[in-house]
């Protein structure tokens, strides 16, 4: 129990920071591509990218977000974030 509950709250910090990165990309990077979004994102949220994300390269993985999102936002049949 005590490791869902760790997990839990590590996925939580996970989704909010997406979120936050989410409405900043939405709001003050539209014209920028994905990659230029999420390094843009990455300097505006860098300690908060430090504490959650666990990567080697963590504006790839901000890329691909920004990039699922952006398809969502396409086509919201297709719910992938």
């Amino acid at each position: 129990k005590r490791a869902r509950k760790a997990n839990t709250a590590r996925n939580q910090d996970y989704s909010q920071l997406k979120e936050r990165i989410f409405a900043f990309v939405d709001s003050e990077c539209e014209a920028l591509s994905n990659r230029k979004a999420a390094i843009a994102a990455a300097s505006r949220f860098e300690s908060e990218i430090s504490d959650v994300i666990r990567s080697d390269d963590p504006e790839h993985q901000i890329a691909k977000w920004i990039g699922a999102h952006r398809r969502s936002k396409q086509n919201p049949d297709d719910d992938i974030g």
